[in-house]
């Protein structure tokens, strides 16, 4: 999750800030029993009390029905991930040809989309690191 923010992966001098990795409050929310604190979200809910409207602020937590990223990969409009140009160096590491088709696949062939994704995320990474 955070070596994506790192200067030597972005190219960018920047510091990112994740509040919810401050050490005091992850050393904060440490300390608290589980209970009742971390059910229903009730530090959340009793620490924005007055600042959001009761029915927002209750209301349950609403589930995904499904995986965002594998949703997307059922759609045909997405053919740049199926064509993608490899870039020299990742014929070190991937036989291009060998790369099966990420976007509609059916849920129920036993593969996992998110290693499809491998090789195209691979060359990225490697576009971005020679510019």
């Amino acid at each position: 999750m955070l070596e994506f923010n790192d200067p030597g992966v972005t190219g960018a001098p920047l510091e990112f800030r994740l509040p919810y990795l401050d050490l005091r409050l992850v050393n904060f929310t440490l300390a608290l029993p589980p209970l009742p604190w971390f059910v229903d979200k009730e530090l959340l809910r009793r620490a924005t009390a007055g600042l959001l409207p009761e029915k927002v602020r209750r209301r349950p937590k609403t589930a995904l029905r499904e995986d965002s990223v594998v949703n997307l990969l059922q759609r045909e409009e997405m053919p740049w991930l199926d064509d993608f140009t490899p870039v020299p160096a990742l014929a070190e590491f991937v036989t291009r040809a060998a790369v099966p088709k990420v976007t509609g696949r059916p849920l129920n062939d036993g593969s996992d989309p998110y290693v499809h994704l491998r090789p195209f995320v691979l060359n990225r990474w490697l576009q971005h690191m020679q510019a």
